[in-house]
């Protein structure tokens, strides 16, 4: 999972805290998260399966996704979610928006499915 916000800041501090939980839950096997500021994150985008930004980049996200072909999942954060989140839920929703992306399904909040 690539964190991303509009400087690296939050997703920082976020990310680093979501590492302690994965190391508390045993789950080092099953997920990594790394933090990038949305501005340079489109470079490291193929070394991972998801990425996850906070909500104050919904903006951006949409218009990158209208100019180019992203090869992996973008997930924008709910804001009711972000200050709160914990990795087991990130971790869910990262397993099943990468599977509905492998199958083609589009989800763009407020619910609109593209298929």
């Amino acid at each position: 999972i690539l964190l991303c916000c509009g400087g690296g800041f939050s997703s920082s501090f976020v990310a680093e805290r979501m590492k302690k939980e994965i190391q508390n839950l045993g789950m080092e096997d099953d997920v990594m998260i790394e933090f990038s500021p949305f501005s340079i994150a489109k470079n490291r985008f193929l070394e991972f399966d998801i990425v996850v930004c906070c909500p104050h980049l919904n903006i951006y996200v949409k218009q990158l996704v209208e100019k180019e072909d992203i090869p992996i999942p973008i997930y924008v954060l709910p804001p009711r979610m972000y200050g709160n989140m914990e990795i087991k839920e990130i971790y869910q929703d990262a397993c099943d928006l990468i599977q509905m992306f492998h199958i083609k399904i589009l989800f763009i909040f407020p619910m609109r499915i593209m298929f």
